[in-house]
This record gives C-alpha cells, structure tokens and sequence, in this order.
C-alpha cells in the first residue's frame, strides 16, 4: 500500500516576519532567485521559470503547494539574520546564498 502524501497546514506569519527573508539568492554566479514577501507567503521568481508561491509552515520552513515532498528551510545567522535556504528535496539539501536584501 502506498502512503498518500498531504501538504502541511500553513500557519500565518507577519508581514514584518515574512519580509524578513526577502532578498537574492545565488546557487551558483549564474544561477539566482528573488524571493520577495506577500501578504500570504513568499514569491520566489527565477528567469525563464514561472514563480512559485511558499507557505510557511514553521518559522524558516516553507513549502510548495502541490510539492508536498519539498521544502525551502532558511538559515540565520548568530545574530538572527537571514543568511541562504536549503532546497530541501526527497531528504536532500541544495544550499543557496543571499547575497542581497529586496525592498519591502
């Protein structure tokens, strides 16, 4: 039998907490993703792909809906700061950089 797998509820964040992890990513030099607040989530954009909407799930964990096997866990730094995300897939981790702050 195979297990049916379900998205996560979402939980409400405040505007101030969710524009917390607004900013540019780098994966790579050439490869990045702006991710930016809105009132329900965070929208993260990459050129020549469509934008995908993350709800948060926890605090610095946010998922995909209809992605239910991914998710986007950010990382702070000592001070509380918002430093990069993992890409988490299927237990895996792809681990991304910020590299700027996105005005609110």
């Amino acid at each position: 039998m195979a297990a049916v797998l379900k998205e996560p509820p979402a939980i409400r964040l405040t505007r101030d907490e969710l524009c917390a992890y607004a900013g540019v990513y780098h994966l790579t030099p050439t490869i990045t993703t702006t991710i930016r607040c809105t009132e329900d989530g965070l929208r993260s954009e990459r050129v020549d792909r469509p934008s995908v909407l993350y709800l948060p799930e926890l605090r610095d964990l946010f998922f995909a809906a209809g992605q239910p096997r991914s998710r986007r866990v950010f990382n702070r730094d000592a001070s509380g700061k918002v430093i990069g995300f993992s890409d988490r897939r299927e237990g895996e981790d792809v681990r991304w950089t910020r590299t700027a702050e996105v005005p609110r």
